[in-house]
């Protein structure tokens, strides 16, 4: 490790420390970012980075639109999340164009360190919050009430599981990359404490985009016997549920379930306000009140909020852009198999968490999953070492 970081530059430790920066309470990570950015433009290494970033028109085109729009509207906390976006998207242009392999699976490592120690963080907030609702830690009880769930160092508990998911599948990618069986067991070790955790948090969606994470990833690498045993696990795993419905966290919880529906309903009615241009990020929590649907921060469907809040022109403009990042993704399958599969499993998750959740919203998940998917420029160095 000490070898590596003798190797760094300056790009190399902004990366690091903007990687470190994923696990700072919200406001200390934007202020992170604004720096991060500021640094960037007194190196003079914006211009060049954003000229290589993929899908760059889409993004400068929308976040003009949705700024103007936003402004127009007076909707002033989707201004600032616009200014905070087109932040995060300098910096992540500037990771486009400097993140090198050893630097990239460094990186990942760190994150994998840091996510296990909220994770333990996170059983002192189990233990808390089971006392908050008259229960013992080892009874186990993940409650309803969003204020009796835990969240780590994040702003609620569906972020702090969507984070899980995507640094699960960043363990999973390791433990196929890594070829010593000490170093697999370590991972293994770590993704079932992980696992644990996400599932603490109560957030049910999140269990099932894995499903589908873990075939995809050992398909990619190769592993037929692994994928064999897994599907074989997959179905006594159904069994068992079938069987004892409430081994899944909060299953017979069907008020949220209630409440997506009004809020997609909701949602609706707001899209045929503004079905052009929206009325900037957040809409949902500015229409609500005038259909007196339920209270939310957004519409709990990234599909359907995108509508909402960037409306037909935006979304037009947001699909794009992602049009043109699964371009690129597709030109890492030939060079490295593995990666490409760890890049269409977040993906899915996206996607398929997206359905019920604001999952690639939050900036954290946001920057976390872009970083994997704009990491194609390492692939052009060789890795120093498959361990930190």
């Amino acid at each position: 490790m000490m070898k590596l970081l003798k190797t760094f530059s300056w790009s190399d430790w902004l990366i690091l420390i903007m990687s470190i920066s994923l696990f700072l309470p919200h406001e200390i990570n934007c202020a992170f970012l604004l720096a991060s950015v500021i640094f960037i433009v007194l190196k003079r290494e914006l211009v060049s980075s954003l000229d290589s970033m993929p899908g760059k028109w889409f993004l400068f085109i929308f976040f003009v639109l949705e700024l103007i729009v936003s402004i127009v509207y007076q909707n002033w906390t989707g201004t600032l999340i616009v200014i905070n976006f087109m932040g995060l998207f300098f910096y992540l242009a500037f990771y486009h164009k400097f993140i090198r392999k050893e630097v990239f699976t460094f990186c990942i490592d760190v994150i994998i360190v840091l996510m296990t120690a909220i994770g333990i963080y996170a059983l002192f907030q189990f233990n808390e919050v089971s006392k908050m609702g008259g229960y013992a830690f080892t009874d186990f009880v993940i409650q309803n009430s969003p204020k009796r769930r835990i969240t780590g160092v994040f702003q609620n508990a569906n972020i702090f599981a969507m984070m899980i998911e995507v640094v699960l599948t960043l363990i999973l990618y390791r433990f196929l990359q890594v070829k010593h069986i000490l170093q697999k067991g370590v991972y293994f070790i770590v993704a079932i404490f992980l696992f644990v955790i996400m599932a603490l948090t109560g957030c049910r969606a999140a269990l099932i985009p894995l499903v589908f994470v873990i075939p995809i990833l050992l398909f990619a690498a190769k592993e037929k016997r692994l994928l064999i045993l897994y599907c074989i696990c997959l179905m006594g795993v159904i069994g068992l549920v079938i069987a004892k419905p409430t081994i899944i966290p909060r299953i017979d919880d069907i008020s949220t379930i209630e409440s997506r529906v009004k809020i997609w309903k909701t949602a609706i009615k707001g899209f045929k306000m503004y079905p052009i241009f929206g009325n900037g990020p957040w809409t949902y929590q500015r229409i609500y009140p005038f259909f007196h649907g339920h209270k939310a921060v957004h519409a709990h469907n990234i599909y359907l909020d995108s509508l909402l809040s960037f409306g037909i022109v935006g979304f037009t403009l947001l699909a794009g852009f992602v049009i043109e990042c699964i371009r690129s993704i597709r030109k890492v399958k030939s060079n490295d198999r593995l990666l490409y599969g760890c890049m269409i499993s977040l993906l899915v998750i996206i996607g398929l968490h997206g359905l019920v959740d604001g999952t690639i919203h939050p900036a954290k998940v946001m920057m976390l999953t872009f970083m994997i998917w704009f990491c194609q420029s390492s692939l052009k160095t060789e890795n120093v070492s498959d361990t930190v």
